[in-house]
């Protein structure tokens, strides 16, 4: 019995492991979108909307709403919220931080 407890606590916390750094590489990902975005945006100008297609619109849309509700719970003071998304964004080498320590990154 208590093996079994054992390994299906392992188990669900290999899960939430997983599922945090899922998390993370979905947040690195929109906040990378957030600047290709901008960064059309500056070329294009107003053909930013129209090239950018609704799976990116949706991953940036992510990064935004992340930072946003990040910053209104009084996690970060930073008041570009563009130049904290570049700044997760360019973390892809560092999948394996958490949501919390990315975001803690962007601010400083």
């Amino acid at each position: 019995m208590k093996m079994g407890a054992f390994l299906l606590t392992g188990l669900l916390f290999s899960g939430l492991v997983r599922a945090e750094t899922d998390a993370a590489k979905m947040l690195i990902q929109g906040c990378a979108e957030v600047e290709a975005i901008y960064n059309r945006r500056g070329e294009k100008n107003l053909l930013a909307g129209i090239n950018t297609s609704v799976a990116e619109a949706l991953r940036a849309g992510y990064c935004r709403g992340v930072l946003e509700q990040y910053r209104r719970s009084g996690g970060c003071y930073q008041n570009d919220w563009v130049r904290q998304a570049q700044r997760i964004g360019q973390e892809s080498d560092r999948q394996s931080l958490s949501i919390n320590a990315l975001l803690r990154r962007s601010c400083g």
